[in-house]
């Protein structure tokens, strides 16, 4: 039977980062050691793992020669270690060299991985406070901060589960909500939390009826669609329920204020339909307040025409969340009557037209040891639409380039994000991080300098020493020397002898350089 694993990649370098932080919801954990170790000159003999349990001193917990890493399925080879209980550990690895030196010494380890270790899912209770409120409890030592998740669907009815919008606060592990909308229902609704710890574990609650006091449902209006005038470009879905009774509508994002509101007419009666009226209310401003008649859009639908709509242009004033109501009036002017403040809208569009404010705080880059350059970057990005996943961050080597090389795609607005820069990136670049929203606005911010990336010294030996002329000694400590010519003989005696020489002559000097002492003629 195979052996799962969770799996941590060693850095192999300065102390770990806060978000290098890692969950595991078992005790075994892999660590796949970087392809990139077996490179290093010099190359180490074995490496060693070492843990710290609760922040104490580093022990050793394994040692590996470099060709004899344990494997790891579908990763580089590297360590497997199983930790005796629940608890945070820290890890560094030490590098061995043939010679017996190490690196870096033991006093000296710093974390190049964090973990805790969670196999305890959490704990969940619920209960009905009332006709239309749950109250509940989540327990877990490392819950996650946005892992409450509240759901409902109608007992006998829809057998999916539906979830309910979170405030923008998100749902607190103690905390209770209320359905102002189920009182004037007549059917039961079932509700549930699940809760989800940071690694990963997820536990579901029992699942309590909340009885309705209301004697009638709302009723159903005809089908709305929406869509924006003059190519507003393209349309943000939610995803998600908006009320948190199920069956309502989905969110639509727009990006322009002029939109189109189709409604498709379900009943057509035998005098035809002469006009449509469209309701809207601003929620984001007065969820409570009334539905405020926006238009009359006269029409003529004839009685039996196949597929009948109605198009009628809407123009909202300002950025926020809309609702909408359409009610058809036919040719004998029986219509239904204006909708109460509390009637439930048949299409919801929140209109965004601004996009993300973002902002680059920092990017500090570090030493990585044998994978190269770290670069840590933090940005702001704050939008009220903001999607799942909005942040792209890309470099160039030119401010201006047109065209930016991919960091890391659509990742979370966790306002920080470590990018272990690889070894072709030029030596400095200029960053850009790219937000987008649920309305597909884009925000961005490009570094105002160059970042220099690298952090490495050059180094250099000598070859060899050679004189300006190219040429080498003759050997070690040998001095070239220029012989001294003698004249030739005189066929006749010298009238006199020549004075003696002043002093004793010297060995001419190259002009490459010579030793500091030069010897004598004697």
């Amino acid at each position: 039977m195979r052996r799962l694993l969770s799996l941590v990649t060693l850095a192999l370098g300065p102390a770990a980062f806060a978000q290098d932080t890692r969950y595991s919801p078992q005790l075994d954990i892999g660590f796949p050691v970087p392809a990139a170790v077996k490179d290093l000159n010099p190359k180490p003999a074995k490496l060693r793992l070492y843990a710290s349990v609760n922040r104490g001193p580093f022990t050793q917990v394994s040692e590996r020669g470099i060709n004899d890493l344990a494997p790891i399925a579908g990763r580089q080879p590297g360590f497997i270690y199983s930790a005796k209980a629940d608890g945070e550990e820290e890890f560094a690895v030490q590098l061995v060299y043939a010679d017996g030196t190490v690196s870096p010494a033991v006093e000296k380890l710093r974390t190049d991985s964090r973990v805790i270790f969670d196999t305890r899912p959490p704990a969940v209770t619920v209960s009905a406070d009332g006709a239309a409120t749950v109250t509940w409890s989540a327990q877990d030592e490392n819950l996650d901060a946005d892992g409450i998740l509240l759901e409902c669907k109608w007992q006998n009815g829809d057998a999916k589960w539906h979830e309910v919008p979170k405030p923008r606060s998100g749902f607190a592990a103690r905390d209770k909500y209320t359905w102002a909308g189920l009182t004037r229902e007549s059917r039961t609704l079932e509700v549930r939390v699940t809760a989800t710890d940071k690694a990963g574990h997820k536990t579901s609650s029992r699942v309590v009826r909340l009885p309705s006091s209301g004697t009638d449902s709302p009723r159903g209006g005809d089908d709305v669609e929406v869509t924006p005038r003059r190519a507003a470009g393209p349309v943000g879905i939610s995803g998600r329920l908006t009320d948190d009774v199920p069956g309502q509508p989905q969110i639509l994002y727009f990006n322009k204020r002029d939109l189109t509101i189709k409604s498709k007419l379900q009943t057509v009666t035998r005098s035809g339909v002469v006009a449509v009226h469209l309701f809207a209310k601003q929620l984001s401003a007065n969820p409570n307040g009334n539905w405020i008649a926006a238009k009359k859009q006269a029409c003529n639908i004839a009685y039996q025409e196949p597929n009948p709509a109605v198009e009628i242009p809407f123009t909202a004033p300002e950025d926020g969340r809309y609702g909408f109501i359409v009610i058809p009036e036919n040719g004998a002017g029986n219509r239904d009557r204006d909708p109460a403040s509390t009637a439930l809208a048949q299409h919801l569009v929140e209109v965004d037209t601004k996009a993300p404010v973002v902002k680059i705080r920092r990017a500090i880059p570090t030493p990585g040891g044998s994978t190269g350059t770290r670069l840590e970057i933090e940005w702001d990005a704050d939008d009220l639409n903001l999607m799942t996943d909005p942040i792209v961050i890309e470099y160039a080597a030119d401010k201006t380039a047109k065209d930016w090389v991919s960091v890391a795609e659509r990742i979370p607005n966790s306002r920080r994000y470590v990018w272990d820069v690889p070894d072709k990136t030029p030596f400095k670049v200029y960053l850009k991080v790219r937000a987008t929203d649920k309305a597909t606005n884009t925000g961005e911010a490009i570094s105002v300098d160059p970042i220099i990336i690298d952090l490495d010294k050059p180094s250099a030996v000598i070859e060899t020493v050679q004189t300006a002329g190219g040429l080498s000694p003759t050997g070690p400590g040998s001095i070239p020397t220029t012989p001294t010519e003698r004249p030739p003989p005189s066929a006749s005696p010298p009238s006199s002898a020549p004075p003696p020489p002043s002093s004793t002559p010297i060995l001419p000097v190259p002009t490459g350089g010579v030793p500091d002492t030069i010897p004598k003629i004697r």
